[in-house]
């Protein structure tokens, strides 16, 4: 008796591990980072992933864009900013292809430093 009690415990859980991981599977944002060192950040799936290295070394963050960046160019031009560290206007971003080239690669290249940041877009972009 107890053997089919076990049976049927594992059914279950297999069954309801199979519903509930696809809920945890979009319920993140996460990027991989430059390979030396190689990692991964995950973040809520409302912030954007960030993964910096520099001089061999990760630094992960997850941000929150603030309310009035929160959809299209608006969102895009908060993220370029945060990347590179100067302030970019959403009109920037159809009219520079350099932008538009950070925002498909999700990656950018400080040539300054030589830092690398890869990024992950939230779903709403």
């Amino acid at each position: 008796m107890k053997s089919v009690a076990n049976k049927l415990f594992s059914v279950w859980f297999i069954l309801i591990a199979l519903c509930v991981y696809p809920l945890y599977a979009i319920a993140e944002n996460s990027c991989d980072c430059p390979d030396p060192p190689g990692g991964r950040i995950t973040c809520e799936d409302h912030q954007v992933a960030f993964c910096r290295v520099k001089n061999g070394k990760v630094y992960g963050e997850c941000k929150t864009p603030p309310k009035e960046a929160s959809q299209g160019n608006a969102q895009k031009a908060w993220i370029l900013s945060e990347l590179i560290g100067t302030t970019i206007n959403p009109s920037d971003i159809t009219k520079k292809f350099e932008l538009q080239r950070i925002l498909r690669e999700r990656r950018y290249i400080n040539p300054r430093t030589n830092e690398v940041v890869t990024f992950s877009l939230p779903w709403n972009i």
